[in-house]
């Protein structure tokens, strides 16, 4: 089962991976006087109730690749937090959604298919059966229902200009030894450019593309999960013929040449402290631990730190290594505290940032405030290094 950690920063990292709202909040159909700004954009106002919770729709923007439906979820008592709308939960035109992102006021922007747009009619079904809450308690609780809006599409010649799309020739690069294939995606409304990362290297940010003489940020990207992850990351429209240059300036290469490794600990003996005025206030408490490596531990990683931190829902110990480590590209690590293998919570990587030096950091919970007088990490994968600024010419 999921911590509570990790559902909250699932959340989160939907909000900041998945989608740049600012991308297409203010795209707008032709309406009322108002120019239209992004084609296949089409403001809604379908509504639908079911228990406590409402459910409006707000705008959608259709496309070759995709359709986005940016829906506001409200409810009757003021004290339910909203999370949002998980992809599976939520249908168009018969077609689940793919991702979700949310924008922590209960509003959530959906991800489809580009076979949830009908090539036929005013509108299209979205039905939603379940929408997720964050309780007082922080635990996201699952509320089931049934939303049934009409969605309203895109006519005539703005319909023909939002579904039109160019496939530019993918381009072939070396980078660490592997080959990386670039393909891109031209259409009314975005510039789309996918990749796959072969297992050896991964990347901290999304690239940035250099259209002309201005250089675009990321509206939107999403990674799939498994061997070699593939990547899709949108940018605003371009003009055909305008030249195109995708910039990596995240990319990390992990040594495939690395060994398991084993770190033995002792740890000092700790008085579990009395929660003070700022813990009460902040919900966390933190006091680093003092300890010893024992014989047999190796040189690398080399260990910085082991935190002990309370949080109102557990207690766990957070095991900082210097430099940035692949951790979970074999088996993930194991920590044993006393001997009893401990519940991890969260591995990541923290690339140096000010005085502070790279980091990976290994966190895993604790079953009481009490803490062990040995700890035990075991863990595999390479130290990974920062690759130099990739450039990749597109060819349009």
């Amino acid at each position: 089962m999921r911590s509570i950690a990790q559902r909250r920063a699932a959340w989160l990292a939907l909000v900041i991976a998945l989608f740049g709202l600012a991308f297409v909040l203010g795209a707008t159909r032709k309406q009322g006087g108002e120019a239209q700004t992004v084609p296949g954009a089409v403001l809604q106002s379908a509504s639908a109730s079911s228990g406590s919770l409402t459910v409006d729709a707000e705008r959608t923007v259709f496309s070759a690749t995709g359709v986005d439906v940016w829906l506001h979820i409200r409810s009757d008592d003021p004290g339910v937090k909203i999370a949002g709308v998980v992809p599976s939960d939520a249908r168009l035109s018969g077609s689940a959604g793919l991702s979700a992102a949310v924008h922590g006021d209960g509003r959530t922007v959906l991800r489809f298919p580009p076979e949830a747009w009908p090539h036929a009619g005013l509108t299209a079904p979205l039905d939603i059966r379940t929408v997720t809450l964050l309780s007082p308690g922080a635990n996201d609780v699952r509320v089931d229902g049934s939303w049934h809006l009409a969605i309203e599409l895109p006519q005539g010649a703005e319909a023909e200009r939002a579904r039109a799309l160019r496939t530019l020739p993918p381009v072939v690069t070396e980078v660490a030894g592997t080959r990386l294939v670039v393909e891109t995606l031209k259409t009314a409304s975005a510039t789309i450019v996918r990749y796959e990362l072969p297992g050896n290297l991964s990347s901290f940010t999304p690239p940035e593309l250099r259209a002309g003489a201005r250089t675009l940020a990321p509206a939107q990207s999403r990674q799939e999960q498994g061997p070699r992850a593939g990547y899709e990351v949108w940018f605003e429209a371009t003009p055909d013929n305008m030249p195109l240059v995708l910039v990596f300036d995240g990319l990390v290469a992990s040594d495939p040449a690395s060994r398991p490794w084993t770190l033995q600990v002792a740890l000092a003996s700790f008085e579990v402290p009395t929660p003070t005025a700022t813990e009460i206030r902040d919900q966390i408490g933190e006091q680093q631990l003092r300890w010893n490596l024992q014989p047999g531990s190796p040189s690398e990683p080399d260990l910085k730190r082991i935190l002990w931190r309370r949080l109102p829902d557990r207690v766990e110990l957070e095991v900082t290594i210097e430099g940035l480590w692949d951790l979970l590209a074999g088996e993930p690590p194991v920590v044993l505290g006393d001997g009893v293998e401990l519940k991890k919570v969260a591995v990541g990587t923290f690339p140096a940032f000010g005085e502070r030096g790279d980091e990976t950091k290994i966190t895993a919970r604790l079953a009481s405030e009490t803490v062990p007088r040995s700890l035990v990490v075991i863990g595999g994968g390479g130290r990974t290094s920062k690759l130099p600024p990739l450039e990749i010419t597109l060819r349009d």
